[in-house]
């Protein structure tokens, strides 16, 4: 059996995590493995049932940092494995494809009371997973040396979808993703601050996204741009849909495309959720109004950053990665 080690988010930053995120359901955080991945306290009590959970071959995982187009490649990845099961893609997301780490993330003996109504896979993720019908699909915004020891070693057939997106729109996007699921009392300099210093949850960024990249020979693995699937998404359908085993007909394709179109993924209960609105209410304390997929674009930062934190976040990146073989630009 291997363990997980952690330590606490010290210093200035840890104090401003605890601020502004720590919540009745969250109250204080930690770092995690060698990366020092930010999670909260309550991840302790799963992460060694992640790391030793049997793998079967037949497993197709979604991985990357959250607001990288996880949630749209689930819904394209589920219907071309499925056959283009489009009333079976009518289930919630969180039980066709369920969130690995979901109970690690909140106090799962107070979220399991029966007067708050949690489904049992937001507060037993890793018991649900285990007990899914093969073949499960299953998601997770953990590096790669914190997935399952069976599927970093590649002991079996099972599959990696890694999808990553400009950072700055990921750090864009990522605040009104904590604001709907999570308690989130930072504005925004505050909170890309908390960004770049490697202390908002999943953090550090660009060491997370980079355990995926140096792994880019491993043929089990499937790599993923959310601009390339903003850009040209036939082409990414019938690459998906090879790696998979599951190849399509150009009208499959079609019909796949008019279904992932970004109006009608906005407008989509299973694949936001709704069904968990309530609880996101119950868990950050807030009225939820937005939608998980929001506006979908690529290079919105463009519209919404100030040059300043432009400059500051392309810095970041080009002291992160120096020494990696990969630049900035393609990014």
């Amino acid at each position: 059996m291997t363990t997980t080690h952690f330590a606490p988010v010290a210093g200035e930053y840890g104090e401003l995590l605890h601020k502004h995120f720590s919540s009745e359901f969250c109250k204080s955080f930690l770092r995690y493995g060698d990366l020092g991945t930010v999670m909260t306290v309550h991840f302790k009590r799963i992460a060694d049932d992640i790391l030793n959970l049997e793998i079967r071959d037949d497993d197709t995982f979604i991985c990357g940092f959250p607001k990288s187009g996880t949630n749209w490649a689930q819904e394209m990845i589920w219907c071309i494995a499925n056959d283009l099961d489009f009333e079976g893609a009518k289930v919630p997301m969180a039980v066709r494809c369920p969130f690995l780490e979901w109970s690690g993330i909140l106090d799962a003996e107070k979220a399991k009371d029966p007067k708050y109504e949690f489904p049992r896979e937001l507060w037993d993720s890793v018991g649900f997973v285990k007990e899914m019908p093969s073949p499960r699909f299953i998601k997770t915004h953990l590096p790669f040396n914190m997935l399952p020891l069976q599927l970093q070693q590649g002991k079996t057939g099972a599959k990696i979808v890694h999808l990553r997106r400009d950072v700055k729109d990921v750090n864009l996007s990522y605040i009104h993703h904590y604001r709907l699921h999570l308690p989130c009392r930072a504005d925004y300099n505050e909170f890309a601050t908390l960004f770049i210093n490697d202390a908002v949850m999943w953090a550090p960024y660009w060491e997370n996204v980079l355990t995926y990249l140096r792994k880019k020979g491993d043929k089990n693995i499937l790599h993923l741009r959310f601009e390339d699937m903003k850009k040209d998404l036939p082409s990414i359908i019938k690459k998906t849909a090879g790696f998979l085993g599951k190849p399509l007909s150009d009208q499959q394709v079609d019909v796949l495309l008019k279904h992932l179109s970004f109006e009608n993924m906005k407008g989509n209960d299973a694949v936001n959720m709704e069904n968990l609105k309530g609880h996101y209410e119950i868990l950050t304390g807030n009225k939820v109004n937005d939608h998980i997929m929001r506006d979908g674009q690529a290079g919105g930062w463009r519209e919404k950053l100030s040059p300043d934190w432009v400059r500051r976040f392309d810095e970041w990146t080009e002291k992160k990665l120096q020494g990696t073989g990969i630049s900035l630009s393609d990014e």
